[in-house]
């Protein structure tokens, strides 16, 4: 006979055929053996079942469908702390007056069998419970229920999952941290660009205005290297920018004293400006006048000197015509039989030429500064016309009068007749700032012309 046809169901043994031990008794009720073969497998598997649940390590109830407890192991009547059979489950397990709200009974009683968790309120802990039916040949139903303290695993999961929650709010924190590193790092490279770029432009336009720099620039080391020079003081010297990089700053310069390098330079590194006219000698042997200004800068921390040379010789070249031009105007004004003067448009005199002091009588410094009127022009003349109105009108319109004629007056009051020619000088702006008159000597000639005059009304 086979296991399936020896075991017709499981049956719980009534409360008095419970072992003295405490230990589950359950009753198999096979078909009817006459030989006695189904009794003997009974006891053996009843032997079974009840070593089993002495080896378990956990506890074991049994309840009825009124809740009270109807087997406990030993490990379960340690934990209650007496015999608690007949006694509510919900009261010996977790203390409780009514029945526990998570209680899966209804689901077991309908042929369920739940695993489910739970912390106990009587001690604390967290038991991990399975329930499962049991069916009584009579029909009724039983609660066999299984208990393992799982504490120490849900402790040891909630502190993983507060290492977890630990671990993701240190790799969220982590995160951030990275992500406004990160973010920092690219703002620095964003920023890096931007200066990089600013610096390029910047040294760009620092090139187009060297190179394009219509001055001489060079760049000497503290013996004088030239290091960097732009196209101009090529054209200025007539060197090569490779000829120029092999050679030193004083060997441009024509006709200087060698102590005077020496100085040139110290006063240059002790953070002076220095600024002057110098003579350049060119590649082709030709010397060249230049104005020059040298400092001292810092190019990659080192001392240098930064000299701008500017090539002046057409305008030294000008300046000299132009100084022997005023030398012959001078000399022209001065010795020439005319009187020669000027004035500002109130009349006080800023010239007078020597044929006019002579002229006049007066010395340079008696003159100048004084009025016409009242110096060289009368207040009236002989005849007795005031020439005070004619003096202002002149001086406030000189274009009315581009010549004439007027009784003067000698610082020894004598009387000469002069004839003027004027000429008004305006500024850039059309104004007159000065008025230059030429006067010729006519006393001769009124004095013949009155002569004439006398001899004819005679």
């Amino acid at each position: 006979m086979d296991d399936h046809s020896r075991l017709k169901h499981l049956v719980m043994p009534s409360r008095t055929a419970l072992p003295s031990e405490g230990t589950l008794r359950f009753i198999f009720e096979p078909p009817t053996d006459p030989n006695g073969v189904g009794n003997s497998l009974l006891r053996e598997g009843e032997l079974n079942l009840s070593a089993i649940v002495r080896a378990f390590d956990g506890l074991v109830y049994v309840v009825d469908e009124k809740y009270r407890i109807e087997f406990m192991n030993s490990r379960m009547t340690m934990r209650a702390g007496f015999d608690a059979i007949g006694h509510p489950c919900y009261k010996v397990l977790h203390s409780l007056d009514i029945v526990c709200p998570w209680c899966r009974n209804t689901q077991v009683f309908k042929g369920e069998t739940v695993h489910w968790e739970v912390l106990s309120p009587k001690d604390k802990r967290w038991y991990h419970v399975i329930d499962t039916p049991i069916f009584h040949p009579d029909g009724t139903i039983s609660k066999f229920g299984i208990i393992l303290d799982i504490h120490q695993r849900k402790e040891a999961e909630a502190e993983l999952e507060r290492h977890h929650r630990n671990l993701e709010e240190m790799v969220r924190s982590r995160t951030r941290d990275l992500t406004l590193i990160n973010e920092h790092l690219l703002n620095e490279i964003e920023d890096r660009k931007k200066i990089e770029q600013s610096l390029r432009e910047s040294q760009e336009r620092h090139r187009i205005i060297f190179d394009g720099s219509r001055d001489a620039i060079f760049i000497s080391g503290a013996d004088g290297s030239i290091l960097i020079c732009n196209r101009s003081a090529a054209q200025l010297t007539g060197y090569s920018l490779t000829e120029l990089k092999k050679l030193k700053i004083f060997d441009l310069y024509a006709k200087m004293a060698p102590e005077r390098y020496g100085d040139f330079f110290k006063r240059i590194w002790a953070g002076q400006s220095i600024s002057g006219e110098i003579r350049i000698a060119r590649k082709d042997g030709r010397t060249v006048h230049a104005e020059f200004s040298s400092r001292k800068i810092m190019l990659a921390k080192k001392a240098c000197a930064h000299t701008i040379a500017r090539d002046i010789t057409a305008r030294k070249k000008s300046e000299a015509a132009l100084r022997r031009s005023e030398a012959k105007y001078r000399e022209l004004v001065q010795n020439t039989n005319s009187i020669i003067l000027r004035c500002d448009p109130l009349g006080r005199i800023t010239f007078f030429n020597e044929y006019a002091r002579k002229f006049f009588g007066f010395a340079e410094h008696e003159i100048l500064g004084k009025n016409i009127l009242g110096s060289i022009v009368p207040w009236r003349s002989t005849t007795g016309q005031d020439y005070r109105l004619l003096m202002v009108d002149f001086f406030k319109h000189p274009e009315r009068y581009p010549t004439n004629e007027i009784e003067n007056i000698r610082k020894d009051g004598s009387r000469v007749w002069v004839v003027w020619t004027n000429k008004p000088v305006l500024d850039k702006h059309g104004h007159i700032f000065e008025i230059l008159g030429v006067g010729v000597d006519v006393t001769q000639r009124k004095q013949a012309q009155r002569q004439v005059q006398s001899l004819t009304h005679q």
